[in-house]
């Protein structure tokens, strides 16, 4: 039934439009902006906007010891070590993150993310280029119309 319409997408029609940082941010740059838009990933993006990476809430978490339940920006700010906020955002990033090209199908997307238990993958064009993030509801979305 569905099989059709998975081979039938293609990544760059529904993939959301998502914001980026740049590979000379700061850690620091990347907790403010990331509050600011209400992001748990943002791809990090080189000076011809490549993507070179991507940086989760979890890879500061890695940096500090919080206690308590579900973490937030503001308390992970409070947290992070006075030397850590002005490290390159690239020395706490994920290298050559998985990627998915706007040309992929649905299909690669929902074994890529059921693979690797990913809740969401960065899109990008045939040189790397940001297109968009796809999450496991924007699938959903799609194979419920």
């Amino acid at each position: 039934m569905f099989g059709g319409i998975i081979k039938n997408y293609k990544l760059a029609e529904i993939a959301e439009k998502c914001d980026s940082i740049s590979a000379k941010a700061t850690v620091l740059d990347f907790v403010n902006l990331a509050r600011q838009k209400n992001a748990e990933v943002m791809p990090v993006v080189d000076e011809d906007e490549r993507v070179i990476g991507i940086v989760t809430e979890k890879d500061l978490l890695k940096l500090v010891k919080i206690e308590g339940p579900a973490s937030n920006y503001p308390i992970i700010e409070k947290s992070l070590p006075k030397e850590v906020v002005n490290r390159p955002i690239t020395s706490i990033m994920t290298q050559n993150p998985v990627l998915l090209k706007e040309t992929s199908s649905l299909e690669d997307a929902m074994n890529l993310i059921l693979n690797h238990d990913f809740r969401r993958v960065i899109v990008v064009d045939s040189q790397n280029r940001l297109v968009g993030k796809l999450r496991i509801a924007d699938i959903i979305h799609q194979l419920s119309k």
